[in-house]
């Protein structure tokens, strides 16, 4: 895997997946308060189709070079942060270097899929209306965009990736990326995930 920058180690995500937020469709599904029956920890899954907890040590699998050729915007390192999201511990967020804005341009989460559930049937309760599949990356990769929070899910044999991006900060908007875009991110992504989890 590439060296990342150090970061803080206490957070993630937005796999909410990131940006998810867990109350529309986003790609890690809809919120709930119900335990799923196959988790392991005393922790509620809180998001349908996911569990709790962390998956990585370090959540941010992208280069800021990587993350502004996604969103058009010149961006830091990621950071590990903590979250208040139902279900989602911690996420990498990658802030405007030049510090002018309070919200992150993008962030990213990693979630474990329930192992329960048929694939298909988890992708087909993710899917949701407005989305749209980019083939070619992990096993499923479904995109979102409802024009201010675009935001992929990237869908391994048992890892579900939240990528978000904020469009809404009109200091330096961010652009919606395109699908080939968000292909080569995904695909940058999926290469630094550990192979068994």
């Amino acid at each position: 895997m590439r060296h990342r920058s150090p970061s803080i180690i206490v957070v993630p995500a937005a796999i909410a997946l990131l940006a998810i937020s867990g109350c529309d469709a986003t790609s890690t599904g809809t919120s709930v308060a119900a335990e799923s029956s196959t988790t392991t920890t005393a922790v509620q899954d809180t998001i349908i189709g996911i569990h709790s907890g962390e998956v990585v040590d370090n959540e941010c699998l992208l280069t800021a070079a990587e993350v502004g050729a996604l969103t058009g915007v010149t961006v830091g390192e990621g950071t590990n942060v903590e979250t208040s999201v139902p279900g989602i511990d911690r996420r990498c967020e990658y802030r405007r270097s030049d510090g002018t804005s309070d919200f992150a341009v993008a962030s990213i989460n990693i979630a474990r899929l329930w192992q329960n559930i048929a694939f298909d049937d988890l992708i087909a309760m993710f899917r949701g209306p407005g989305a749209r599949e980019i083939p070619g990356v992990a096993r499923t990769m479904l995109v979102w965009d409802d024009g201010s929070t675009p935001n992929a899910g990237i869908y391994t044999d048992t890892l579900a990736v939240a990528l978000d991006i904020n469009l809404t900060d009109q200091s330096e908007p961010a652009t919606a990326p395109t699908d080939e875009k968000w292909k080569v991110a995904a695909q940058q992504i999926v290469a630094e995930l550990p192979t068994q989890r």
